[in-house]
C-alpha cells in the first residue's frame, strides 16, 4: 500500500502543479511537441486527464495490463520532458517542472521512476473493478479542470476579430516589407504583459514556420525593444520604432494590435483576441 500512496501523490502534485504553471505549459507543447495551436490546449488537458485519471485507478487498488501499460507511458513522457529540459537551454517551461519550486518537482519526478518500477515489478497483478476504473474518473475530470479552458482562446476570428484597416496604417505596413500580398504587423509595447505572450506565441509560430511574413512596430527605445525580442524569443524579426502619438493612434491606442493583410482583405485582432484561433488562421495562410 505504501507504494501506491508514494505513487499517487507523484503524479497528482506533478499534475495538479503543471496546471499552475501557466500559458507557458501551453508555450512549451506547441513549441517542442505539437505545432498546431487549435490542438494545444487539447493535448495538455488530455495530458492531465490521463495522469489524474492513472493516480486515482491506482490508489483505488487497480493493476492490470492496462494500468501499467499506462504508467510506464506516463513515466516515460514525464521524464523524458524533464530530462529534456534539463539538458538543454530551453526558452519554455518544463511541462512538469514548477519555477517556483524545481527542487520538489526534480524529487517528484524522481519518485514517480521510483515508484513505477517498484509498482510494476514488486506489486502483484489483481483483477480490476469496472468500477475503479470508472470510478477515477470522476475526481480525475474535476481536478483536470482546475485551470479552465479560456473562452478566449477558442473566439472565432472570423466572427469577432475582422476590421477595416485605415488606408494609412494600411500603406505602413506594405512599405516595411518586400512582401506586400501577405504581411503580418504586431503593434507591441515592452512594458505590456499580453504583447509579451503574444510575442512569445508569434516566436513559436515563426520557428514552426506557420507565421506568415512579419515586420513588428515599437515606440520605447532600441535597448528595450532588443531586450523585450531577446526575452520573448522573437527571433530574427524586423521591426520598425515610430513616434509614440504615431505608434498610438495606427494601434488604436489598444495593444496588442496586430494586422494581417492578404491582398485586398486585412484583419485586425485585439488585446485577447489574438488567440489559438487567431495563430491557427495565420498558419493556414502559410500553407496556402
Amino acid at each position: 500500500m505504501t507504494i501506491r500512496i508514494l505513487l499517487f501523490a507523484a503524479l497528482s502534485s506533478l499534475s495538479v502543479g503543471s496546471m499552475f504553471i501557466g500559458d507557458d505549459v501551453e508555450l512549451r507543447i506547441a513549441s517542442e511537441y505539437v505545432s498546431n495551436w487549435m490542438l494545444v490546449e487539447g493535448a495538455y488537458r488530455a495530458l492531465i486527464l490521463s495522469t489524474l485519471y492513472l493516480a486515482f485507478s491506482i490508489i483505488l487498488g487497480g493493476k492490470n495490463h492496462f494500468i501499467r501499460g499506462f504508467l510506464l507511458l506516463c513515466t516515460f513522457i514525464v521524464s523524458f520532458d524533464t530530462l529534456l529540459f534539463f539538458s538543454n537551454e530551453q526558452d519554455t517551461q518544463a511541462l512538469f517542472i514548477h519555477p517556483l519550486f524545481p527542487i520538489s518537482s526534480y524529487l517528484m519526478v524522481l519518485l514517480l521512476v521510483i515508484t513505477s518500477f517498484l509498482f510494476s515489478v514488486k506489486m502483484k497483478k489483481k483483477q480490476v473493478s469496472k468500477w475503479i476504473l470508472l470510478g477515477s474518473i470522476v475526481p480525475a475530470i474535476i481536478l483536470s479542470f482546475i485551470k479552465t479552458v479560456y473562452r478566449d482562446d477558442w473566439m472565432s476570428a472570423n466572427s469577432t476579430s475582422h476590421k477595416i484597416i485605415s488606408h494609412e496604417v494600411n500603406t505602413l505596413m506594405k512599405s516595411s516589407s518586400e512582401n506586400h500580398k501577405k504581411i503580418l504587423t504586431p503593434f507591441l509595447s515592452t512594458s505590456c504583459g499580453s504583447c509579451r505572450l503574444s510575442a512569445k506565441k508569434m516566436g513559436i509560430s515563426m520557428r514552426n514556420g506557420t507565421l506568415p511574413n512579419t515586420h513588428a512596430f515599437f515606440y520605447e527605445t532600441p535597448e528595450k525593444v532588443q531586450t523585450f525580442i531577446k526575452e520573448t524569443n522573437f527571433g530574427q524579426i524586423s521591426y520598425t520604432i515610430l513616434q509614440a502619438d504615431t505608434f498610438l493612434r495606427y494601434a488604436g491606442f489598444r495593444l496588442p494590435s496586430i494586422f494581417y493583410v492578404d491582398g485586398d482583405s486585412s484583419v485586425q485582432w485585439v488585446g485577447e483576441q489574438f488567440n489559438n484561433m487567431s495563430l491557427d488562421y495565420l498558419a493556414s495562410k502559410v500553407v496556402n
